[in-house]
């Protein structure tokens, strides 16, 4: 069930709160919508990726982190802790594309897309 969805003689858009989603109508059997938070736990560098990402805590932030990769298609690929405030993560085994990182504190939560 989309709500809020147009549909034209090729594809079918959405508009959840602001992020559009555009899929050819034919294929799709599942949607993933994916929220990109605006609150900064973290900054996450290089992006573009090759071979690692450095996250790196904001303001000093010293409570348990964990970070999940995820690819656009919602699988999960890499999780782990957050140990200290510039935690390095290996990346050069992803295939090139786009990924989601999401680093989770308590209950706040900040997904950024990165390119490897």
């Amino acid at each position: 069930d989309m709500t809020a969805a147009t549909a034209n003689d090729n594809y079918k858009t959405a508009d959840y709160f602001g992020s559009m989603l555009l899929v050819d109508r034919t294929d799709i059997t599942q949607a993933v919508s994916i929220k990109i938070d605006q609150d900064k736990l973290v900054r996450v560098f290089p992006n573009p990726a090759k071979n690692v990402i450095n996250i790196e805590r904001i303001n000093g932030a010293s409570e348990e982190m964990s970070f999940e990769i995820r690819s656009v298609s919602g699988s999960l690929l890499k999780s782990g802790q957050i140990k200290t405030r510039n935690q390095i993560i290996t990346v050069n085994d992803l295939t090139p594309g786009i990924y989601f990182l999401t680093v989770s504190s308590g209950v706040n939560r900040q997904t950024m897309r990165f390119i490897k």
